[in-house]
């Protein structure tokens, strides 16, 4: 055995032997000794068989050694643990001394115990206690029993005389300690009441008469009350009764009384008129009938207080001296119970605590455990069911919870006494009205209250005011008429409503008696807990709002991307059926789905088959069909969105008659209720939301005027949803109108189909013409010089050929050869400038031809000067009074790409020729203030690495913003009419687009204009 588990052995051994024969602290066995145990002690009657006799033994010893000094040494004899280390067996020879006023005691005691080692503690399981005989060697106790006799007969002959004294104290010792043993027995407050029944019966067994009861009574300040636990002898009747002691005088001096005469005893009597009052009050407030002091002149009382209350008897008559000093001698056990009762009243709190915070932790974890915010009524539900585990059983419980932004507050109801349903909204200035009505100044006290800052508010309702109160609550609509008339028969007179409040609303109780304020702070403590489970529901409410909204968007937008599918006007009864899917989808009940247009004279109605997966009817009705339900045509007078229209039975029939009888069918559905199918159903429900053209709507089965305000405000949002689909087939029945129009001229449509083509391609020959003429006057200006040498040089020819026929005539051959030089040299002047012509016309041929679309290296600064030039002198050709300055600004570095140079040199010969002819325009145009304006052109080239840059910029009027953005459209142009196409740049755009590049412009007014081309080096 380790030395700690011996040392906690001779521990719990030596705290055994304290306890027990030194301070009696019979609490601490509880960690020592098993709930069994077994044990002998050194009287006859000291036989002990589980730990609650050991305790009492314990307490009967502490009772028995209060006027004793006891010393205590032991000696031990024997101790043997065994092998396994687990039991102990001690054994030792105690001497006890008792020193008392007349003398000095001792005995020897001799005790064995035995202790086992249970979960990692030493526990006693037996012990026995004996004392030895004086005498040696007389094993069968002959000499000691001798002895005895012998001292006894001499006790006896000496204490006859004093016999009959010391009976009747052992008489009162006996009863006394009938009362203790009661006392030590209780286990809740209640027991109080076996403990007056006892002193009753000891009190009547020692001859004291007249008793009225006996009465323990505690005080409680706070609620300036005090319970009175009663034994009535004469009728034998237990009884406890909770008094406001402030209500009658009687009670109160009393009161004063004990308070003033802390451990002391105190004695009066209440009668003639006194006592009258006194009896008229407890009849008043339903105490305990006692007809007997109805014939009385005077009740007496007797009281020993301890401050907080006291040990009281009442008598028909007064007692003696005598009985009194019998009463007296009672005190001490009072004590004895009223310690009992505060220890049993703390650790009641304690446990009611504990059961508190329990059942607030449960309900805190059910509101941490939701996931939607419709749990929150199974929040509301467990507190309730809380509240009945508490012995809280109200006849009505409710939480409103207030949004005065809103005007507004939500109502939750317990399942288990909801007459309505379990949770509803309801207007606050509403309620706060109809209870005014009924009682007026009720709210204000209620309000006052409730800023105040007061945990809570009780109403007490009795007479008129609890009628009033019921029926305030069935105009709310809290109650229907049949129920009503139920809760006024179970709601007993006088109710009282309490109210607990928290930072948003309150709980609210109904009971047929006030709840002591203890019970209020507790239920007002449920209420906090709720205000934390409705913030948890706040949240979620926001959250499912959100994905509720997502959800709603998402159906929208599957609808919305059907409508821009549409091909066909007929396809918007594709788009009704869909509209029914995602409205269930949603959630919703929704049976036949509709669309309906209003006109003139008649509407146009198409409607889902039962099961929606199809459209089953479409119908014209007369307009006169809905002018007959006043509801309905004011609503479509009206601007408001939505529409309920509930129909019982009869009404469904008489308006479903009405539509089979009246209505054109296009299509019928042969599966749709009948007037028999609507009579069991008890009717119809239809809810309509308004849309540009008229309405869409669902029905319901049933007569139901308050359908589901979420699916009502969703049908609004589908209704817009709808109005683009409308919109969209308006736009298709356009279309299929001209459409239809088209195919009755398609031969013409298709021959002027065909003749815009040649016009097109006229046009875009023309284009290209109107570019080879600009380039052909330019082409003649260049081919002029070359032209002008080989006339020139030919003529020349001319006449030294004839000079040399001359000489040739006349022999000189020095004449002939230098001639001859001379025509030579000529000849070559004709090749080269006809050579210089023939590239000309073959460029010019290159450009007029159609592009065979192969690319090939090309040098962009010589395409770019190329065409700059051909455009210049094109346009001086055409018109001799023009004239501009041109630059360039090559980049040397500029590589050649891969284009295909005649498509490429068309897009710079129109952009040119566009820059020529805009500053050209201006220059015509000049106001005096622009006299100095001098044309200019300029043409650059950058390498920007990956690609190269073609800039042609002008000093023209520039481009007006509201049209630069059509500048590169088809047949787009500023030109007057005659002088251009409007497919130069658009030709130009698309040809630098085929080649990867890309063709933008910028442009200020009253500045000039640039092109720019970004064509990819790779």
């Amino acid at each position: 055995m380790t030395d700690e588990k011996r040392n906690l052995l001779e521990s719990v051994h030596s705290e055994f032997f304290n306890i027990m024969l030194n301070d009696f602290a019979h609490e601490r066995l509880n960690d020592i000794v098993i709930d069994d145990v077994m044990g002998y002690g050194t009287t006859i009657d000291e036989k002990i068989f589980d730990l609650a006799g050991l305790q009492k033994l314990a307490m009967l010893q502490k009772e028995q050694a209060k006027d004793l000094e006891i010393h205590i040494s032991s000696n031990p004899v024997h101790r043997k643990i065994t092998d396994d280390g687990n039991v102990a067996i001690y054994v030792d020879e105690v001497l006890i001394s008792m020193v008392i006023a007349d003398g000095k005691n001792e005995f020897n005691a001799r005790v064995s115990t035995i202790l086992e080692f249970q979960d990692g503690k030493w526990k006693i399981i037996h012990w026995h206690g004996s004392k030895p005989v004086e005498s040696e060697g007389d094993t069968w106790h002959k000499e000691e029993w001798k002895q005895k006799n012998e001292a006894l007969q001499k006790l006896v002959d000496e204490k006859t005389a004093d016999l009959e004294n010391k009976n009747y104290e052992l008489e009162m010792e006996a009863a006394l300690e009938r009362v203790r043993a009661v006392a030590m027995s209780m286990h809740k407050p209640d027991d109080l009441l076996d403990v007056c029944c006892v002193i009753s019966e000891q009190l009547v067994k020692l001859n004291v008469s007249n008793i009225r009861n006996v009465q323990l009574a505690i005080i409680n300040k706070q609620n300036k009350t005090y319970s009175n636990y009663q034994f009535f002898t004469t009728y034998s009747k237990k009884v406890f009764e909770e008094t406001g002691y402030e209500n009658n005088p009687a009670s109160l001096a009393m009161v004063k009384e004990m308070q003033k005469s802390a451990n002391s005893f105190f004695i009066g009597s209440i009668k003639d008129e006194d006592l009258e009052k006194f009896t008229a009050w407890r009849k008043e407030h339903g105490q305990f009938p006692d007809p007997i002091i109805d014939d009385l002149t005077e009740l007496f009382y007797y009281f020993y207080s301890i401050g907080e209350g006291g040990l009281g008897l009442t008598t028909y008559k007064a007692i003696s001296d005598h009985e009194l000093e019998i009463f007296k001698r009672f005190h001490q056990v009072f004590k004895l119970a009223y310690r009992r009762f505060l220890d049993i009243q703390q650790a009641e709190a304690q446990a009611k605590e504990a059961r508190i915070e329990a059942a607030l932790e449960r309900i805190r974890s059910r509101a941490l455990a939701m996931n939607k915010s419709t749990e929150v009524g199974d929040v509301s539900d467990l507190l309730f069911s809380e509240l009945e585990k508490m012995d809280i059983n109200p006849t009505g419980f409710s939480i409103m919870v207030f949004d005065r932004e809103q005007d507004k507050y939500e109502l939750w109801r317990a399942k288990e006494v909801a007459h309505q349903g379990v949770y509803e909204t309801f207007s606050i200035r509403a309620m706060y009205d109809k209870l005014d009505k009924y009682i007026p100044g009720f709210t204000e006290e209620l309000e006052s209250k409730w800023n105040s800052g007061a945990p809570f508010f009780i109403a007490e309702l009795s007479g008129q005011k609890r009628i009033a109160f019921l029926e305030a609550n069935r105009e709310m609509g809290n109650y229907t008429k049949d129920q009503f008339e139920k809760v006024v028969r179970i709601y007993p007179d006088p109710i009282y409503w309490h109210l607990m409040f928290f930072k948003h609303g309150w709980l609210g109780l109904i009971q047929n008696e006030q709840l002591p304020t203890d019970n209020l702070m507790v239920i007002h403590r449920f209420a906090d807990v709720f205000e934390f489970a409705h913030t948890r529901f706040l949240d979620l409410q926001k959250v499912e709002a959100q994905a509720r909204e997502v959800q709603i968007e998402l159906s929208l937008e599957r609808i919305r991307s059907h409508v821009t599918a549409m091909q066909e006007s007929s396809e918007l009864l594709d788009i009704v059926v869909i509209m029914r899917n995602e409205f269930v989808t949603l959630g919703h009940e929704a049976h036949y789905f509709w669309h309906m247009r209003w006109l003139p004279e008649k509407y146009e109605k198409a409607m889902t088959s039962g099961d929606g997966t199809r459209i089953g009817m479409v119908m014209t009705l007369p307009r006169h069909i809905h002018g007959e339900i006043q509801t309905v045509a004011n609503w479509e007078k009206s601007d408001k969105p939505t529409f309920v229209l509930a129909m019982d039975a009869e009404n469904a029939v008489d308006y479903v008659h009405k539509m089979i009888t009246l209505g054109d069918f296009e299509i019928v559905d042969h599966n749709a209720p009948t007037l028999d199918d609507i009579r069991h159903i008890g009717g119809l429900t239809f809810v309509m939301a308004r849309t540009t053209h008229g309405e869409i709507g669902y029905s319901l089965p049933g007569a139901v005027p308050n359908p589901p305000k979420a699916a009502v405000g969703e049908l609004a949002r589908f209704a817009g949803v709808f109005d683009l689909a409308y919109k969209r087939f308006e736009d298709l029945k356009t279309a299929e109108k001209d459409l239809i129009e088209i195919k009755a001229a398609r031969q013409n449509a298709e021959e002027a189909l065909l003749e815009l083509k040649a016009t097109q391609s006229q046009l875009i020959q023309s284009e290209k013409m109107a570019s080879l003429g600009e380039l052909t006057a330019g082409i003649a200006h260049e081919i002029q010089n070359p032209l002008n040498f080989v006339n020139n040089f030919a003529e020349v020819n001319v006449e030294l050929i004839a000079e040399l026929k001359e000489e040739l005539e006349a022999g000189n051959l020095e004449e002939i050869k230098s001639i001859a030089d001379d025509i030579a040299i000529n000849e070559e002047k004709i090749l080269q400038h006809g050579k210089r012509a023939d590239s000309i016309v073959k460029g010019m041929l290159q450009h007029s031809r159609s592009s065979n679309g192969q690319k090939e290296l090309t040098d962009i600064n010589t395409l770019c000067d190329e065409y700059l030039r051909l455009s210049y002198h094109g346009l001086r050709a055409k018109d001799k009074s023009f004239n501009a300055d041109f630059k360039t600004e090559f980049d040397a570095s500029l590589p050649k790409i891969n284009i295909i140079p005649q498509d490429i040199g068309r897009v710079l010969l129109n952009l040119i020729n566009n820059a020529f002819y805009v500053v050209a325009e201006r220059q015509k145009n000049l106001s005096g203030i622009e006299e100095t304006y001098k044309p200019s052109v300029t043409i650059t080239t950058k390498n920007l690495g990956e690609s190269i840059e073609i800039s042609v910029k002008d000093n023209g009027n520039g481009i007006p913003e509201e049209i630069k953005n059509k500048i590169f459209q088809p047949f787009f142009t500023t030109k007057p009419t005659g002088e251009g196409t409007g497919l130069g740049l658009s030709l130009s755009y698309d040809i630098v687009k085929a080649h990867g590049g890309e063709l933008k412009v910028e442009s200020l007014q009253g500045v000039g204009s640039e092109f720019i081309i970004r064509l990819k080096t790779l």
